[in-house]
């Protein structure tokens, strides 16, 4: 299971830094790397990307040794999922405009006992079930990074 180097820097007190992308080419996630950013915010609520080229993207991420985080296109159950479950270290969930709105994301994002995020072994962040289930489950809620883009319902 990957260390969440994000969550770990902003825990410590350090500032990072990165760019949305929305180029479907993992070249420029590997540029991003390259050129010393600490993550990259995945954009799938703008633009072309599906969860496909995101996978995609998340690889070169890694590859590059940066922290690679998935913006979905809405609060969604299945899309967090969705996104975590291709290997995302983090999802960011826009339109957040309360208190239960928060509660029902970071509930998406996380397995049972801190959420309800469905379950299946066989995907990319749990290295295709070749881990431990129980390993897999504590470590994926310690290290996923959940960022709510909390808007106003007066603007």
């Amino acid at each position: 299971m990957y260390k969440n180097n994000l969550k770990n820097m902003i825990c410590n007190g350090n500032t990072a830094i990165g760019p949305f992308l929305k180029s479907t080419d993992p070249m420029i996630m590997e540029i991003c790397g390259i050129a010393g950013f600490d993550f990259a915010i995945i954009d799938l609520e703008h633009g072309p990307l599906w969860i496909e080229t995101a996978q995609n993207l998340v690889r070169a991420a890694e590859a590059r040794g940066i922290t690679p985080v998935v913006r979905v296109t809405e609060n969604s159950p299945e899309l967090i999922m969705r996104a975590l479950d291709i290997g995302a270290h983090g999802v960011q969930i826009p339109q957040i405009s309360s208190a239960a709105d928060s509660i029902s994301a970071v509930s998406a994002s996380k397995y049972y006992p801190n959420g309800q995020r469905g379950v299946c072994r066989y995907v990319r962040a749990a290295d295709y079930s070749n881990m431990d289930k129980y390993e897999y489950f504590k470590s994926a809620n310690e290290q996923t990074m959940v960022i709510v883009q909390v808007v106003s319902n007066g603007l």
